[in-house]
């Protein structure tokens, strides 16, 4: 077995950082307002039971919103991508395979993990998918980083 078919489980304590209570706070009002830019396509009360459903019983859809939009671009577009410039990554790879030379599953995200020492992967991989959807389901969110 290689080192590439082990998957990595990364201790936090390892990537040295401090958060400072304006962090947390600039982290706060991102979430806000990915919150506030959903509500501006998805009526409050579709909204509300995605966020207070159990995973998987009330996903996101594209007739929810008022523009019918594709429902994983906006996880994308107002969730993650704001949440991943407020904490400093902007230069993300996306559609990012992995290392072989067949082409394969593909994650959403990549976040360079180079520059870090003391860490066995060179990538953080991340999967959009629809607000509320099980992320466990086969071929969706953690399987498809996973492969």
């Amino acid at each position: 077995m290689s080192a590439r078919d082990v998957q990595t489980e990364f201790d936090f304590d390892d990537f040295e950082t401090e958060v400072t209570r304006e962090d947390e706070d600039a982290l706060i009002e991102t979430i806000a307002d990915s919150i506030r830019r959903l509500r501006d396509q998805i009526d409050d009360d579709i909204l509300d039971g995605v966020f207070i459903s159990d995973p998987g019983s009330y996903i996101l859809k594209s007739e929810y919103s008022q523009d019918r939009l594709d429902p994983e671009p906006i996880t994308r577009d107002r969730v993650i991508e704001p949440l991943l410039n407020r904490l400093g990554y902007t230069d993300y790879g996306s559609e990012v395979g992995d290392f072989s030379t067949t082409r394969g599953e593909q994650a959403d995200y990549a976040v360079s993990l180079r520059d870090i020492p003391n860490i066995d992967s060179s990538r953080l991989l991340i999967e959009a998918e629809s607000l509320n959807k099980p992320l466990e389901k086969r071929g969706h969110g953690l399987d498809q980083v996973k492969s």
